[in-house]
């Protein structure tokens, strides 16, 4: 659960803990060009950023079932089904308008209406499901070999210390 926990700050979810708290980011948009907020505004449903963001969260919320006992799972459906990206969009909104200029945001929905451009945002959601398999994997391999190293370096130690104790003995 804690390992759990602790991806959701990387993943955009800000957490409190006893611990090490972690501020909430403001939740007051920036003011935003209207020219440029209507460009961003078109670009979001454009490339479908909102569900895209709401698929990610529903991919979380799984993660997290399958990381935590059967009867936390109504915790994690009730935090995660309440969660609609919606509400970080005046906030997202406002890094694409800091971001961009109002010339790259009309590039990048004159090409999102180029086939190519249709064609990635059809295949997005599945190249973003796999590259999210792809990294969980990758981390998993990193992360044995950190636990293995660890464990080979404390083991030396062990061993280094029993052999001190030994020649103090003898």
């Amino acid at each position: 659960l804690r390992a759990a926990l602790a991806t959701l700050p990387a993943l955009g979810f800000a957490t409190t803990t006893t611990e090490s708290p972690v501020a909430a980011p403001a939740t007051e948009a920036p003011a935003v060009d209207p020219a440029k907020q209507a460009l961003v505004a078109e670009l979001m449903r454009t490339t479908g950023a909102i569900e895209i963001g709401n698929q990610i969260a529903g991919q979380m919320a799984q993660s997290f079932r399958q990381q935590v006992p059967a009867e936390m799972h109504p915790i994690i459906d009730e935090i995660f089904g309440s969660l609609d990206m919606r509400d970080m969009e005046g906030e997202i909104a406002a890094l694409y308008a800091r971001t961009f200029t109002e010339q790259e945001l009309k590039d990048m929905l004159a090409f999102y209406e180029t086939p190519s451009g249709r064609s990635m945002l059809a295949k997005t959601p599945a190249l973003m499901q796999e590259s999210v398999a792809i990294g969980q994997a990758w981390g998993a391999r990193k992360a044995e070999a950190v636990i293995a190293r660890i464990q080979a370096e404390q083991k030396a130690k062990r061993e280094a210390v029993a052999g001190e104790a030994a020649d103090a003995k003898g």
